[in-house]
């Protein structure tokens, strides 16, 4: 789970809406905000450990309750459900995460999704879903 290649990192404060990873918390990381990729939109951030393993972050800041339906998150409020604006956004974030092992040339990168505001009611071994591991901020750190 190596992560090879740091070309166009940048230090400093992994700014996500609502939330702020301070420099003290990732003291020795390497943090790239907002990479364009083809097809995917951009990656919120990309973010290299002191060990070296890799990971892309979406931020989302949805404020409803988000579960696994067998195929895909959804969102749910009262009775209502509802998707991501008809995305399958657990294929797009991993998507995004391959082209940026492309890109970076870097042997595995691995794709979280950080919700800022809705609860999770996954019902998976960490929070785990088709390569995706699906985490509030609250846990950002510790997933990491």
């Amino acid at each position: 789970m190596s992560c090879i290649g740091s070309n166009g990192f940048s230090g400093g404060t992994l700014s996500l809406p609502d939330f702020r990873l301070k420099q003290e918390v990732l003291q020795g990381w390497q943090v790239e905000y907002n990479i364009p990729v083809l097809n995917w939109g951009d990656v919120d951030a990309f973010v290299r450990s002191p060990n070296g393993n890799c990971f892309t972050i979406d931020t989302k800041s949805h404020g409803k309750t988000v579960f696994f339906n067998g195929t895909r998150l959804m969102q749910r409020y009262g009775q209502r459900v509802f998707s991501f604006q008809n995305k399958d956004l657990l294929k797009a974030v991993r998507e995004q995460a391959a082209e940026i092992q492309k890109i970076k040339g870097i042997r595995y990168v691995i794709p979280m999704i950080c919700f800022t505001n809705a609860e999770l009611d996954i019902g998976t071994v960490d929070n785990l879903i088709e390569g995706v591991y699906v985490v509030k901020h609250e846990s950002l750190i510790m997933g990491l």
